[in-house]
């Protein structure tokens, strides 16, 4: 009893594990590590350090620790089973491995180390809340949320800072890379690019900590100093989106406003029948809208007002946006990709060599042209514009098979999710937190590429939260819980 008790105060409640009692742990830690890390990639200046040192392969050194956690734990307490269809994902991750040796010709090394990540984001991130329960996930979540919201919320800070004084500038932030690009930061081209690698990734990233910071807010019981400076946060936060002009994450931001609104409300009218409280709940929503709109505008307005000193205007590399084109060129993009069903095939063209197929056998495509005719005059090398939807880049890269088997997976979950939320009342607020951040990541893959198959903050968190998610509408799980 005693040897129990000791695992049980240093591993927390380790009673489904098999033989390595320590290594749920270890996983923990692991995916904690790896996402402040990529969210230390995310940060130009912290990125350019890295590139002098060691770190700089921290993803590949971060990489070969997942693998050796992964075949530990299959061979051993087999938790990469655990997540919730993840037999599907699995299934994606084969369909890749087929794509692979399909056009091996165009390279191998790159695509093992995006498969790699794949499949340590299916079974390390997105098992680990069915590993360690539901209050160590908690724990987790909490603790990791405050961790990144320090590191983020001081970069956003910067940023907001660069806007006040109009400072924009570009340079090479990552030197190292085989297709060097200027990198835009602080106020530029009227937008905050911030001390980011990639403005929409950013968005994202500060819609998901936004996300958080909300929860905190709206939370009973938590002392009031608290609540005050997560408040802050939160609209340093989407300040942050706000001025980016992501269009996207403004749709996200929108759409936050609308839901978390109605669950909100729906929680605090137990007392109404069903009917009653959809209505409140929905014109609560869309006053929410309303107001949200109004605050995005009046932030935006007053930021233009309270900004000081100028900034010379650079040319963009290119032109971006086409006349008469608004979704910035993405309707032309999506058509040269789905062009290309016939040859994608049931297997795909890989998660990385997909670039070099349609480069060396469609020169005469859009996004070839784009960057042989617009790019030639910059250091940037890359062959394909990428397809800005996530879900089209699945199809992409795994073919019909993956793209199905990926497409029952999102099924899945949206019908255990609405079921859950029509069997319960009331919601805690870690539901309606991980749902919200799973929404955001489902949203921005209509328009980027950064979550499902990619290898970025965002796609860790989206994970994360997704996992977590699965967890949270589990009917065995005790309905005793905090609510709103």
């Amino acid at each position: 009893m005693q040897k129990r008790e000791l695992r049980r105060a240093v591993f927390g409640d380790e009673s489904c594990i098999g033989r390595l009692p320590w290594l749920n742990t270890a996983v923990l830690v692991y995916v904690g590590v790896t996402v402040v890390s990529f969210v230390l990639l995310q940060i130009a200046p912290v990125l350019t350090w890295m590139a002098k040192t060691p770190l700089y392969h921290i993803s590949t050194y971060l990489g070969l620790i997942g693998a050796v956690l992964m075949a530990l734990d299959l061979f051993t307490n087999r938790g990469l089973w655990r997540g919730i269809w993840c037999w599907l994902l699995y299934g994606v991750a084969f369909m890749d491995v087929i794509a692979s040796l399909r056009t091996m010709r165009y390279g191998v090394k790159d695509n093992l180390f995006d498969l790699c990540w794949v499949v340590i984001q299916f079974a390390l991130v997105y098992s680990l809340a069915q590993r360690v329960g539901k209050e160590r996930m908690r724990r987790f979540l909490r603790n990791l949320f405050y961790v990144v919201l320090v590191i983020w919320g001081i970069a956003c800070c910067v940023g907001l800072y660069q806007y006040l004084f109009r400072i924009g500038y570009t340079y090479v932030a990552n030197p190292n890379t085989t297709s060097p690009e200027l990198t835009r930061q602080g106020y530029y081209q009227s937008r905050l690019f911030g001390l980011f690698m990639g403005l929409d990734y950013a968005a994202y990233t500060s819609m998901f900590l936004f996300a958080g910071c909300m929860q905190g807010v709206v939370t009973r019981g938590k002392h009031w100093a608290g609540r005050a400076a997560l408040a802050v946060a939160a609209l340093v936060l989407v300040t942050h989106v706000i001025l980016s002009v992501s269009r996207s994450a403004m749709i996200a931001l929108i759409l936050y406003a609308f839901c978390f609104t109605v669950l909100l409300v729906r929680n605090r009218c137990g007392s109404m029948n069903q009917l009653k409280r959809l209505g409140v709940s929905v014109l609560a929503g869309v006053c929410a809208v309303v107001v949200c709109w109004g605050c995005t505008e009046g932030i935006w307005a007053g930021m233009q007002h309270m900004a000081v000193g100028t900034v010379i205007e650079e040319p963009d590399a290119i032109e971006r946006s086409q006349e008469g084109d608004v979704s910035n060129n993405r309707f032309e993009i999506w058509k040269d990709y789905i062009s290309l069903a016939g040859e994608i095939g049931p297997a795909g063209l890989s998660l990385s060599n997909y670039n070099d197929y349609i480069g060396d056998r469609h020169p005469e495509m859009y996004i070839v042209r784009y960057f042989t005719d617009q790019f030639k005059d910059t250091v940037k090398t890359d062959l394909v514009y990428e397809s800005h939807n996530n879900y089209l880049f699945v199809f992409i890269s795994t073919g019909f098979v993956g793209a199905g088997l990926f497409l029952c997976f999102l099924v899945l979950v949206l019908v255990r999710v609405i079921r859950y939320i029509l069997q319960h009342p009331q919601l805690s607020l870690w539901t309606i937190t991980t749902l919200a951040v799973v929404a955001f990541g489902l949203v921005e893959a209509l328009f980027m590429n950064s979550v499902f198959l990619k290898i970025n903050d965002v796609s860790f968190i989206f994970w994360l939260a997704l996992g977590a998610l699965m967890l949270e509408t589990e009917d065995r799980v005790p309905a005793a819980e905090r609510t709103l």
